[in-house]
């Protein structure tokens, strides 16, 4: 249970610092965002400027009709062309860097739900855990004194059997006490049958979790309301006492 309990804690203190990286790199998407916005906001500017610009040299292309003019329009026009296509990808970058968002945000909640279910099971699993242990060990105790106390029993009835009958029917008595007990065996097949049916319930049950929430939120209810009443009974009988 110690081990168990330190690798909980191992496995909360990893989910831990992944949620502090995952806050990071949200934090790191979110600047570079930011960043790339500003610069497709110049861009956008830039790409109308010369539009303005590409429009008034084709005018004076057209009004000169000089070769030159021309040219610099033609060379003018695939510069603008090489800029909008880098503004497109820097749109395109930042696209798939905000996808990465919810993404993210899926794998710090996903993360923040186990170390709220670690925590949760630290905090009341375990000690219910220990408290479940400690009763076995008692329980386990208890029929070890009772087995002793049987066998305390039965070799005072030996003795009996040993000074009314003698010696020799005490041993042989004491012979066949020796071989094992046929009610163990018929308890073991028992405890057998009890443990497989006791998982194909535990099978069913968890099939049946999901749909049931309600109906168990309520019994739950209604058995500590009656908890509740049951032990103001026993603190009213206690007082009469």
């Amino acid at each position: 249970m110690d081990s168990e309990q330190a690798k909980a804690r191992r496995t909360k203190a990893d989910l831990t610092v992944s949620v502090e990286l995952l806050d990071r790199q949200a934090m790191a998407i979110r600047q570079s965002l930011h960043d790339l916005t500003i610069e497709i906001a110049a861009g956008q500017i830039a790409l109308d400027r010369g539009q303005q610009e590409l429009e008034a040299l084709r005018q004076n292309a057209v009004k000169t009709g000089d070769p030159a003019d021309a040219a610099d329009l033609m060379e003018f026009r695939s510069a603008l062309a090489n800029f909008r296509g880098k503004v497109a990808v820097m749109r395109e970058n930042l696209m798939g860097s905000a996808m990465l968002i919810p993404i993210i945000g899926q794998n710090k909640k996903a993360a923040e739900t186990r170390i709220m279910q670690i925590s949760n099971g630290m905090l009341m699993v375990i000690p219910r855990l220990m408290a479940v242990a400690s009763q076995a060990v008692v329980q386990v105790d208890i029929r070890r004194a009772a087995h002793e106390a049987e066998k305390l029993d039965e070799a005072a009835r030996q003795i009996t059997i040993l000074a009314s009958k003698g010696a020799h029917d005490a041993a042989t008595s004491a012979a066949r006490s020796l071989g094992g007990d046929q009610r163990n065996v018929d308890v073991l097949a028992q405890v057998a049958d009890e443990t497989i049916k006791t998982m194909h319930e535990v099978i069913e049950i968890e099939r049946e979790v999901a749909a049931a929430d309600r109906e168990r939120e309520a019994k739950l209810a209604e058995i500590r309301d009656r908890l509740v009443k049951g032990m103001q009974g026993v603190a009213a009988a206690a007082v009469q006492k």
